[in-house]
This record gives structure tokens, C-alpha cells and sequence, in this order.
């Protein structure tokens, strides 16, 4: 099987008023040279200047969804309709969805994944039966993203979902997520009146065959 490797992406540059570059990733609250930047003002919150600054996380999905289609046994819906949950919100322009890639394994005991590319530009990813994980997460001036970090971010969490790391389970308390990375983990918990009955009936039926729930991706035949 071929590795994954990120493609070469082109990093736009912008310029703040006073011609400099605006070193993004690295603007509030970091040492630089010895000294201290400025913490965010209350200015650069739910503002975001340039937006287009994260096109890149589009190439890097696209990539992604490449290496998935052709190292496992899966079909891939490039012209999946949009759930209705996501048209509710299509009066927002920057959260309108571009197109959703729908990835299905041949295996149903593997998670499903979908990407969805949205206008703002930014990728979201939903995996399981409700795991959900945005690339930017918000995108703010003040959360300053830096892009490296969200092509990690994100090509972590596929490679999760592939390599069956992907844990969704019914307790008294709720649905449990938690992704397992090469460096690490994350959880969370989502309130039980949260979750809908079709998933949780969803999740009991699968918990009778893999009590950790998803598996690994089958690879494709050579």
C-alpha cells in the first residue's frame, strides 16, 4: 500500500496596513526574538480578515480522499446530496456547502467518512455515527489557526477513521468519542437527549458485534 504524503500546497501571503507580511499562526501571545507578542484584542474576535487564507485545507482533503479511494476497499460518492441539516443552514454564505464526498468501506462494521468543503473555504468531516470534527473550528482573527496545524489535524483524524481508531459508544451519560493519533488522544461526551434514536439504535446494533466499535479499513485488492 502507498503512504500517505501531503501534497505541496502554495501558502498565501497577506499583507497587514503597514506592508509587512501578517505572520498568521504566530500573531498573539507567542515569544518571538525573546519578546512577547500581543495577546489577541477584543477586535480580532468573530472577525476574519482573510478568509481565503485557508483555501489550502481543500487541497490537502482532496488528497486525502485520493489516497483513501485508491489504497482501500471503499466507494467513493463525489456527488453525494447534501443532508438536509446542512441546507437549514445554507442562509449563512460562508457555512454553504461547495460538496460533500461521501466515503463508504465495503466492511460495514468500518466507520463511514464524509468531507464537506464549504464556501468560507473550510473542511468538516464527519465520521461514524455522529462524530464531527471542522477544519478551522472557527477561524477568527483572534484564534490565529495556523495552517500547518490544520492539515495535521486534519489528516490525523482520516487516518483515525481508516485505521479504525474512531471509538463512539452509548453510555448512561451519552455518546462517547474519542480519537486515538500517532501522538495522542481527545474525548468528548454528547448529552444523550442529544443524540437521535435512529443513531442510537444505530450504535446498539453495532456494539452486539465490536463492543470497541469501528474497525480498520479493508485494503484493496492488488
Amino acid at each position: 500500500m502507498t503512504e500517505y504524503v501531503r501534497p505541496e500546497v502554495d501558502i498565501p501571503i497577506f499583507l497587514a496596513a503597514d506592508g509587512t507580511p501578517i505572520p498568521y499562526g504566530h500573531r498573539w501571545g507567542q515569544s518571538v526574538d525573546g519578546d512577547w507578542t500581543p495577546e489577541a484584542p477584543d477586535s480580532a474576535y468573530s472577525v476574519a480578515t482573510h478568509p481565503e487564507r485557508f483555501a489550502p485545507i481543500v487541497t490537502v482533503a482532496n488528497a486525502l480522499i485520493e489516497h483513501v479511494a485508491s489504497a482501500y476497499d471503499v466507494t467513493v460518492d463525489a456527488d453525494a446530496p447534501v443532508p438536509a441539516w446542512m441546507l437549514d443552514r445554507d442562509s449563512d454564505a460562508d457555512q454553504k456547502v461547495v460538496r460533500a464526498v461521501v466515503i463508504t468501506p465495503k466492511d460495514p462494521q468500518c466507520s463511514p467518512l464524509t468531507l464537506v468543503e464549504t464556501r468560507y473555504p473550510s473542511v468538516e468531516l464527519h465520521a461514524g455515527v455522529q462524530a464531527f470534527e471542522p477544519f478551522p473550528a472557527c477561524g477568527c482573527d483572534a484564534c490565529d489557526d495556523d495552517l500547518f496545524g490544520l492539515f495535521e489535524s486534519l489528516e490525523h483524524h482520516v487516518l483515525a477513521v481508516v485505521k479504525g481508531n474512531l471509538v463512539e459508544q452509548l453510555t448512561w451519560r451519552g455518546l462517547f468519542t474519542q480519537w486515538t493519533f500517532p501522538d495522542g488522544s481527545s474525548s468528548s461526551t454528547m448529552p444523550r437527549r442529544q443524540v437521535s434514536r435512529e443513531h442510537i439504535a444505530q450504535l446498539r446494533k453495532l456494539r452486539r458485534t465490536h463492543p470497541d466499535c469501528w474497525q480498520p479499513w479493508p485494503l484493496r485488492s492488488a
